[in-house]
C-alpha cells in the first residue's frame, strides 16, 4: 500500500451510523466516533500494520492523563494525550479510556475522523474551489436547509454523502468543506 492510499483511507469520512452524539456542556449536543471505529480505521487503513505505545499515564489532581504515540509505517509517528476525570468508582476503566482518548486524538494527526472538528483552514477561501455541479450544489443548499431546520447532524452527513460516488477528488473536498461550515454553524464542534 502506498502512503497515498494509506493517508486516503485514513481520512475518509464516517459514515452517518459512525457518529455518535453525547450531550456536551450548556445544553450542546457534541459528535464523536468511539475509540472500536478508530482501531477499526487504522486497521482497514494500514492492513492491520500500526503500533500505539502508552508512553506514560499520570494522575494529576482529579485528571488522569495518558500520553500515547501511534506509529503508522511510511507516516511516521504522532503523539497525543488523552485525559479523563476521576471518580470514586472509575477504576480501570479511567486509564483505558484516557488511553483510548488519546489514541482517538492522535489518530486525528493523521486525518481521521477531522470532519468532526469543523471546517478546514482556509475553508471560506475559493480562489481554489473547482467548480461544482448544479445537481451537488442543490444538494450542499439542502443540507444547510436540513440544518437550519435542526435535522440531526448525522443526517445532514448522510445527504451530503450521496455525492460522493460521482464527485472528482476536488470536488469531494470542496463538498466536504461545504459540510464543515454547515457543522461550525449550526452544530457544536467535539473532538473525535
Amino acid at each position: 500500500m502506498s502512503e497515498q492510499s494509506i493517508t486516503a483511507k485514513l481520512m475518509q469520512p464516517f459514515p452517518p451510523e459512525a457518529i455518535k452524539t453525547r450531550q456536551g456542556g450548556g445544553n450542546s449536543r457534541l459528535s464523536y466516533v468511539e475509540g472500536h471505529t478508530v482501531i477499526h480505521r487504522l486497521i482497514d487503513a494500514t492492513a492491520n500494520h500500526f503500533d500505539l505505545r502508552v508512553l506514560n499515564i499520570e494522575q494529576k489532581g482529579d485528571l488522569l492523563t495518558a500520553l500515547v504515540e501511534l506509529t503508522i509505517p511510511g507516516l511516521g509517528s504522532r503523539q497525543h494525550m488523552g485525559v479523563q476525570k476521576v471518580s470514586e468508582r472509575g477504576g480501570e476503566d479511567l486509564v483505558k479510556g484516557a488511553i483510548t482518548d488519546a489514541m482517538k486524538k492522535a489518530a486525528t494527526l493523521f486525518g481521521v475522523g477531522l470532519e468532526l472538528y469543523g471546517p478546514d483552514y482556509g475553508a471560506d477561501d475559493t480562489s481554489t474551489t473547482p467548480a461544482l455541479t448544479a445537481a451537488q450544489e442543490r444538494t450542499i443548499a439542502e443540507s444547510r436547509d436540513m440544518a437550519e431546520q435542526a435535522t440531526p447532524y448525522p443526517a445532514v452527513v448522510n445527504h451530503l454523502r450521496q455525492l460522493q460516488a460521482d464527485a472528482t477528488p476536488d470536488q469531494w473536498t470542496a463538498i466536504r468543506r461545504a459540510l464543515a461550515a454547515i457543522k461550525a454553524k449550526h452544530y457544536q464542534v467535539a473532538e473525535a
